[in-house]
């Protein structure tokens, strides 16, 4: 497989992350104070209503303040994360893999592209964005992602951020285009692979969930389907977010999760309020049902599905719910993470079930 391009050189650090979280947190419950947009609100209070339902009280754990390294370390979850491979890709049977580089800015981007051995015409495309500080092979690593090529046929494309950073807030300031660079790693998987084109989904853990959902507003014509974990969306991204398209959106988040919080802040909206504003963008209204996921593994943690019932065609929006769950990836290894990020559930893969929500779709249904 021939990649075009140029090779990285050594960068300076990049953009980090605004938001540091610290005082005293104490977690809000279900019925807390939502922002005032239109009709999300009503979807939004519907929701928390049905997932406190299920699971039969109020979620949420009342944290203490965060100081010392977690307070200090928000900058990047890389830090946070322990015996993932390091930089190294973890090698999945049946598949191969290279490392390519796009010019883009002045600038050369990095990705890792993980394939079938025999990697078929009209593929579909899963691209995985890292959290901040998290490298594309221990973003992989962590995910496990090698499985969709060789179980699924998905070319998976891990891109890097500049300084392992995205640029998920178009009210940042920022110079780095980063929904450029990700719409010209689609043309390079088209020309290099023969993917198809109307099945390109993209996902990401925290910084990387965020940017995933930057494309779902800002690309929405070049990505199907669009997959957050450990991030809802930002308040920045909220105000000038207009899909050109309904957008099928997955999100996976834990209610004690210490960096992303469950019911929001200044900066984040709350689970709620994320999904009652894809509602919103994408036509769903507030039909939706709730389920409590069966509890094989006794780990502490809880799952539970809110599915939206009443999405027009070719579109789907679901939240699942981590109670206790922490600001980890679902199903990935306990020690991929330091105590600090909190508990990882071991009730819900989430590359298997982000795989299987996304592949329903695709961005020209016929």
């Amino acid at each position: 497989m021939k990649f075009s391009g140029i090779f990285r050189g050594t960068f300076a650090a990049g953009l980090c992350v605004a938001a540091i979280m610290a005082g005293a947190a104490a977690r809000a419950d279900l019925g807390g104070t939502l922002l005032s947009l239109g009709a999300a609100p009503s979807i939004a209070q519907q929701f928390q209503s049905q997932i406190a339902s299920a699971l039969g009280g109020v979620l949420g754990t009342t944290l203490g303040s965060l100081t010392g390294s977690l307070g200090q370390s928000l900058l990047g979850v890389g830090g946070l994360l322990q015996g993932v491979g390091g930089d190294y890709l973890d090698p999945t049977p049946g598949t191969a893999n290279s490392v390519g580089y796009i010019s883009w800015q002045g600038l050369p981007r990095r990705y890792v592209a993980i394939y079938p051995v025999d990697a078929p015409q009209g593929a579909p495309v899963f691209i995985l964005l890292h959290a901040h500080g998290v490298s594309p092979e221990r973003m992989a690593n962590l995910a496990r992602a090698g499985r969709l090529a060789a179980d699924d046929g998905a070319i998976v494309l891990v891109p890097e951020g500049e300084g392992l950073h995205w640029n998920d807030d178009p009210t940042s300031g920022s110079p780095i285009d980063d929904v450029g660079f990700l719409s010209h790693l689609i043309d390079r998987a088209v020309a290099d692979f023969g993917v198809d084109a109307t099945r390109v989904y993209a996902a990401g853990y925290s910084n990387g969930g965020f940017m995933a959902e930057r494309l779902g507003c800002e690309l929405a014509v070049r990505i199907a389907g669009v997959g957050a974990v450990a991030a809802t969306m930002r308040v920045g991204l909220a105000a000038h977010c207009s899909p050109a398209r309904a957008m099928p959106l997955v999100l996976m988040l834990g209610n004690a999760d210490p960096v992303i919080w469950y019911d929001g802040n200044q900066l984040f909206e709350s689970a709620a309020q994320t999904a009652a504003l894809w509602s919103g963008y994408d036509g769903c209204g507030s039909a939706m049902q709730t389920q409590r996921l069966p509890n094989a593994v006794k780990d502490g943690t809880r799952v539970v599905l809110t599915q939206f019932t009443a999405c027009p065609q070719n579109v789907g929006l679901s939240l699942y719910t981590i109670d206790s769950g922490g600001h980890t990836w679902p199903g990935s290894s306990d020690g991929a993470y330091t105590t600090e990020l909190g508990r990882t559930t071991h009730n819900l893969d989430a590359t298997v079930a982000l795989w299987q929500f996304l592949i329903a779709f695709n961005s020209n249904p016929s």
